[in-house]
């Protein structure tokens, strides 16, 4: 049975991060359901410069003028995380940064041999946001990762210094928004919107297996 899994997230979402490992930790268990995942773009705030706002005035836009909800949240997370054994370190990240080029480029690694390499880019591009205090909009941090996995720099560099995938990701993000998706991360099972926030393994374990009986 193959599934095609479309997995809405921002690459500046804390939540995001955690449910794409949660999100992996059930497929790891779901063997004889054979995945096709692409991770799709929905940026929360699209109006971030690149040069990015103080965490603090991220959170007050977020959550209002409610700091202490911020502080529950956050501790929510790391424990969570601890839970996914994920390395996660919320505290590093002094400022909020546009997500749209980590968005763009990650619509370039799928294009690459493999959804795995979308895959692998998203990790790191989470890691270097949650994980070490990055900004995902920095063109030079944005081909580090790259480099890292071992994928071609010369060509990421020549889709951060053009408008590459751009239209791609305004039409995605546009078509997510008409569909109703307001929470995330969002997940469409086979283009159905099947889930909207948080999910544990076991739940996305859940999901998953009714969504392959239906198919």
């Amino acid at each position: 049975m193959k599934l095609k899994i479309d997995y809405v997230a921002d690459l500046g979402s804390g939540w995001c991060a955690l449910n794409l490992h949660s999100l992996r930790e059930a497929l790891a268990q779901l063997p004889e359901i054979d995945v096709e995942l692409d991770i799709r773009p929905f940026e929360q705030h699209p109006d971030l410069p690149p040069d990015g706002v103080d965490i603090r005035e991220y959170f007050i836009e977020t959550y209002g003028a409610d700091m202490a909800l911020a502080t529950q949240t956050r501790d929510a997370m790391r424990e969570w995380a601890r839970e996914l054994d994920f390395d996660f370190r919320p505290d590093l990240r002094t400022r909020a940064y546009n997500s749209f080029d980590g968005h763009r480029l990650l619509r370039w690694a799928l294009a690459q041999p493999g959804p795995q390499v979308q895959q692998d880019l998203a990790l790191a591009l989470f890691d270097l946001t949650f994980n070490r205090g990055g900004n995902v909009s920095d063109p030079a941090q944005l081909l580090q990762c790259v480099e890292a996995l071992g994928l071609d720099v010369t060509w990421a560099g020549q889709v951060l210094k053009t408008d590459a995938f751009a239209d791609d990701v305004h039409e995605l993000e546009a078509a997510f928004r008409e569909q109703g998706v307001d929470m995330l991360p969002a997940l469409y099972v086979n283009g159905r919107l099947i889930s909207q926030g948080s999910q544990t393994p076991s739940t996305y374990m859940t999901l998953l297996r009714v969504a392959a009986c239906l198919a």
